[in-house]
């Protein structure tokens, strides 16, 4: 049996995140730990849970300031199409904000959005419901980092 190669991917190998255990796995070595099981809804960040999982960038791997220090070991997933709308959008699913690229006032926005904190009571989730069109500054910021109940 031959060793290991190291994955043409890096820490962009989709087929790491769909299956960890397959014959690619197996085959190619990757620069990351065993996925940590809340994924992308993860909010512990103590060291040694840090240590023991790999977690999921929030940011593409081409906007990735920290792809040379701390985020190096971390998966990353790479979304380079630029939304069709621009800085005008306000499509806050997750599937449209991990299919494409979002940036606003020039810099870049999460793709991968953890699960809000406050769930239904989300305050910002609720205005924008209501009223659909009319989103302030500081519940933009919010809606465009943060899942919310319902999408």
């Amino acid at each position: 049996m031959s060793s290991p190669t190291a994955c043409p991917d890096g820490t962009a190998c989709l087929a790491w995140l769909e299956d960890p255990d397959g014959a690619h796995c197996k085959e190619a070595t990757h620069p990351f730990k065993k996925p940590c099981p809340a994924w992308a809804d993860c909010w512990l960040m103590d060291e040694e849970h840090r240590r023991e999982y790999t977690h999921l960038c929030r940011y593409p791997l081409h906007v990735c300031c920290y792809r040379e220090t701390s985020c190096a070991h971390n998966f990353h997933y790479d979304v380079p199409t630029p939304c069709p709308d621009g800085e005008s959008c306000i499509n806050f699913t997750g599937p449209h904000r991990m299919g494409f690229f979002h940036t606003h006032k020039g810099l870049p926005r999460p793709c991968v959005l953890p699960m809000c904190r406050h769930g239904s009571t989300c305050r910002a989730w609720r205005r924008f419901l209501k009223a659909r069109r009319d989103v302030s500054e500081e519940d933009y910021i919010h809606l465009s980092a943060m899942r919310h109940v319902g999408i």
